[in-house]
């Protein structure tokens, strides 16, 4: 089982990845109108934070529009949940569901790559973590 800092190590750096843009999926609705709504996978490649979490080959499309939270709150739901903390290998305990449903806040409730790097920072702090180094790329 990973560490809530080797979580958000990874979350932290595949956020910076993306330039810590949101991860948008442009849907319709049921309703036959358009949406643009967070994703675990998103367009352009990019993920949320919990996404960058889930390996390709644990990803199902099944987890989207599902945050942490609504996947605690119903049956499915809840096998939802199970499947997505099995994915990225975390432990199933409430601690970690507040975990990651924080660490999802940060990228999903939040309007510009500032304020998610922001919420980062802060979340990092609450949660007594360090920030992780980021690879230097060729200008």
């Amino acid at each position: 089982m990973k560490t809530f800092q080797e979580l958000f190590n990874t979350a932290y750096r595949g956020l910076a990845s993306q330039g810590f843009n949101r991860s948008i999926s442009h849907r319709v609705t049921e309703t036959g109108g358009e949406a643009d709504t967070c994703a675990y996978r998103g367009d352009a490649g990019r993920r949320c934070a919990v996404g960058w979490l889930m390996p390709d080959e644990h990803y199902n499309a099944a987890f989207e529009g599902s945050g942490i939270r609504l996947a605690e709150q119903g049956s499915h739901y809840e096998q939802l949940l199970e499947r997505i903390l099995d994915a990225i290998d975390a432990p199933h305990t409430e601690e970690t569901v507040h975990f990651l449903d924080s660490l999802q806040g940060c990228h999903d409730r939040v309007c510009s790559a500032e304020d998610c790097k922001a919420a980062l920072i802060e979340f990092a702090n609450a949660y007594n973590l360090t920030l992780p180094a980021l690879e230097m790329e060729d200008a």
